[in-house]
């Protein structure tokens, strides 16, 4: 009898070894009984307050924060890249601030400007010139006139923030305009 128990337990302690190691060793796997979205895989804290969860479409909520280890993360086959508080939109990279008097070029179809002195760059999005400040505490240029050599737009309103007013080209052109 004593032969047997301990052969027992030893076979009890060797499967809960090899059980264990199993477990805890290799990859896993957890399938969600659909492909529509309407099933989830749900992690909860101890209070039952959902801090994550994926459904079977792939959605991924996450309750807290995402702390990523490294500077990069991707979106789609985009690497988005984030150094020092920077993300690097409309600057060389993310080691430059935008704080540091660079401009962000919004560019598009103009279609003419409207009543209130507006430009309008394609539908949507306007931009004032009227009282503009983009290069750092500069004024911009603002011309009357389009450039000598370029044929159908000689003469028309021309619009550009990118100098500020002491620059001197000789391809600006001006034209008289009446007030509305």
């Amino acid at each position: 009898m004593k032969k047997s128990a301990l052969r027992k337990s030893v076979l009890g302690i060797f499967l809960v070894l090899v059980a264990s190691g199993y477990a805890f060793s290799e990859d896993g796997e957890i399938k969600l009984n659909s492909n529509d979205g309407s099933t989830k895989l749900i992690v909860q804290d101890k209070d039952a307050a959902t801090v994550f969860s994926v459904d079977s479409d792939g959605n991924t909520v996450i309750s807290g924060t995402a702390a990523i280890a490294g500077s990069g993360f991707s979106v789609g086959s985009s690497t988005l890249v984030v150094k020092a508080g920077n993300v690097g939109i409309g600057t060389t990279g993310p080691g430059t601030s935008n704080a540091s008097g660079t401009m962000v070029q919004v560019d598009g179809t103009g279609t003419g400007y409207n009543d209130d002195g507006q430009w309008n760059i394609g539908g949507n999005a306007y931009t004032n010139y009227g009282d503009l400040g983009w290069r750092a505490g500069q004024v911009p240029a603002v011309l009357r006139g389009g450039a000598w050599g370029d044929g159908a737009y000689a003469g028309v309103f021309v619009f550009n923030a990118d100098y500020g007013p002491s620059l001197w080209d000789s391809s600006f052109g001006f034209r008289c305009g009446r007030r509305r």
